[in-house]
């Protein structure tokens, strides 16, 4: 029997004590207080059985000195996360990569991860269980070896017409198939983009999947090529040339590029700001704001039309590249193929593609935009 009941105070401070939502969402935090919430009308945490009857269970691991019993399976599953650390008595104080900032669990399993596997972190560096009722929860939280996980992002399902799949059902969705067809990067940006609030089952939609191709196509490639067409590039050349002898290049000529420039250098801000906050949807979706902003702005001024004065296209392209290189930096971990044809058509140096580069942009102000780059019209997608 694992004495579980024996940690709850410990538990509970450990998940109050956190500055931050300890399991996110929040809707599945509650459930996790409620687990270790004293209450009237349920029993407080019970203790666990952590061996099962061989007649029950026969394929599990035997109790050592016992071949009629096999360890619990989620017991022997928890502790594998020891093993995969290279934890043991003689490293205790060693393994690597633990305790983890974040561990990515399944909602279902919730249970096991947030309680049972916290519990037997603290049994394995704490005292006796006679010991336990005089030991303070905040001394048992003091110095565990190993560590508690920080935080617990807790995701819901993707789901086949709203129904779980199941190998057995047969309404499996196989993703390689998904990725022979429509690449790698764009599956990704799909999973991203549509199961990236985590707290609601997500119905897999071959429909959805191509939509979200098509959108990033057409705002992420297309705008690429429009920017990078020989002909705006020739006008642009000639404005250049045009605000260089006039001393005036620098100065915002049309109120649309100021727009699109301010709204390009708060980007990193709000897409750190939303994965800090394990909302990766909202990220995803704040770069594609921006996107459909730049393609807005270029189709309203209109470069390529011969009635556009060539300071104009000039800066309306500085811009636009400007918008591409900071979008494509935040997209940078959902499409990473993708994202390095975008940085080497732009022609950036290494240090030109860190997140750092761009992260402080909204404070040193626009002159990022006015490099001259030699651009490559690449086809993305």
């Amino acid at each position: 029997m694992f004495r579980l009941s024996a940690f709850r105070d410990a538990l509970f401070l450990h998940y109050s004590q956190n500055s931050k939502t300890p399991v996110f969402p929040s809707q599945y935090n509650s459930v996790v207080s409620a687990d270790l919430t004293p209450s009237r009308e349920e029993p407080l945490l019970g203790d666990i059985s952590i061996s099962r009857p061989r007649s029950r269970l026969t394929w599990g691991i035997q109790v050592p000195g016992d071949s009629e019993h096999t360890v619990y399976v989620w017991f022997d599953a928890l502790l594998i996360y020891l093993s995969g650390i290279g934890y043991s008595k003689a490293s205790a104080g060693s393994a690597i990569g633990w305790p983890a900032d974040l561990q990515i669990i399944g909602k279902d399993i919730l249970r096991f991860h947030a309680i049972y596997l916290p519990a037997i972190l603290l049994a394995l560096s704490g005292p006796r269980y006679s010991e336990l009722a005089k030991t303070p929860p905040s001394e048992l939280l003091a110095s565990p070896s190993p560590g508690l996980p920080g935080r617990l992002l807790t995701h819901a399902h993707w789901t086949v017409s709203q129904a779980k799949m199941s190998k057995s059902v047969g309404n499996v969705v196989d993703p390689v198939q998904s990725m022979d067809k429509y690449g790698v990067d764009i599956v990704r940006f799909y999973l991203a983009r549509v199961g990236g609030r985590f707290r609601d089952d997500v119905d897999w939609s071959f429909e959805q999947l191509e939509k979200h191709s098509k959108e990033l196509q057409s705002l992420l490639g297309n705008y690429l090529l429009r920017v990078a067409s020989a002909r705006i590039s020739a006008t642009a050349a000639k404005g250049r040339e045009q605000l260089q002898d006039g001393g005036k290049q620098g100065e915002p000529l049309h109120p649309l590029n100021a727009e699109l420039a301010l709204a390009a250098a708060a980007l990193p801000a709000k897409v750190k700001r939303n994965m800090d906050n394990l909302e990766v949807t909202e990220a995803l979706i704040a770069v594609i704001d921006v996107l459909k902003l730049a393609n807005k702005v270029i189709t309203d001024i209109a470069p390529w039309a011969k009635t556009c004065e060539p300071s104009v296209v000039y800066e309306t392209r500085q811009t636009a590249l400007f918008t591409l290189r900071v979008a494509g930096i935040c997209l940078r971990p959902f499409i990473p193929s993708t994202v390095e044809n975008l940085l080497d058509a732009l022609g950036l140096e290494s240090s030109e593609r860190t997140w750092e580069s761009v992260a402080t942009l909204e404070k040193d102000g626009g002159e990022e935009r006015w490099k001259e780059r030699d651009i490559k019209p690449v086809k993305l997608f």
